[in-house]
């Protein structure tokens, strides 16, 4: 009995501590600011307002910031999914290569981003991508970010479903790029799903390369940092609380797909 109850204290702690932050966050976005930073600290807020979404609204800098998040996470998802997806089947199918592939994915990564973020700053310049309008270094910039953890996951999925199933397809008559598409791929939908979520979140939180790379042309990150930095508590708070809801909903749609019975199923076969 007594461990049962230690055990509930632990969770109730537990999620406390992370719904608390949380808490916090949607209270000083629809309070105002004298209610965040007033002493004693209130958990029950005592006047509501929308204020701080409404300048978020007038402001088309805010505005124009949150379409290029949109656009940036979208975009770099889809180019990591491409590249990530095709590039972990061929490693899964060609194993001679994929410790060597493996290796360079993990190095690359031991690179802190602000340590590659000037020289590709640098080479954006040449090619205009440099503070784009529609963010396409960013998009670029944020594939590289999490095409090895697309990779990553891609691999370990594709390389638990038998590469019998595509040889048999090819025996049908079916083409190599067509077993891969019809038969690999739909089985590996939990894998790339997950995949998928993890690269949308990498995109939308990334900081360094959203600073250095955007300079007017702004996504949401920076600009929450700017608006805490200069004292906008509310409306740091609100456009933290607008970043929540795209996230929350690609995650709600995408987990569907996170099913671990398909690839187990293939194993079966």
């Amino acid at each position: 009995m007594k461990r049962n109850v230690l055990i509930a204290v632990a969770l109730v702690l537990l999620v406390a501590v992370n719904v608390a932050p949380l808490y916090l966050l949607v209270k000083q976005a629809f309070t105002p600011e004298r209610e965040s930073v007033q002493w004693p600290l209130s958990f029950v807020p005592k006047t509501l307002t929308l204020v701080h979404l409404k300048q978020i609204v007038s402001s088309a800098n805010l505005l124009n910031g949150f379409v290029l998040s949109i656009v940036a996470a979208l975009g770099s998802t889809l180019l990591s999914l491409v590249l990530g997806v095709v590039g972990g089947w061929a490693m899964a199918r060609a194993r001679a290569l994929s410790s060597v592939v493996l290796s360079v994915v993990v190095m690359a990564r031991l690179f802190p981003t602000i340590s590659v973020g000037i020289p590709v700053a640098v080479l954006f310049i040449s090619f205009g991508l440099y503070n784009h309008p529609w963010a396409v270094g960013l998009i670029l910039a944020h594939a590289t970010v999490s095409l090895p953890f697309v990779l990553l996951i891609s691999y370990s999925t594709f390389i638990a479903i038998p590469q019998t199933l595509e040889e048999s397809a090819l025996v049908d008559g079916c083409s190599l790029l067509g077993a891969f598409i019809r038969i690999s791929v739909p089985l590996a939908r939990p894998g790339i799903a997950a995949a998928a979520i993890l690269a949308f979140i990498l995109s939308w939180d990334e900081f360094t390369y959203a600073l250095l790379l955007q300079i007017t042309n702004r996504n949401l990150p920076p600009l929450i940092y700017y608006y805490s930095s200069y004292g906008n508590i509310g409306t740091a708070s609100a456009l933290s609380f607008l970043m929540l809801v795209p996230a929350v909903v690609i995650t709600f749609v995408i987990q569907k797909h996170i099913k671990a019975g398909y690839v187990t199923g293939a194993v079966k076969a």
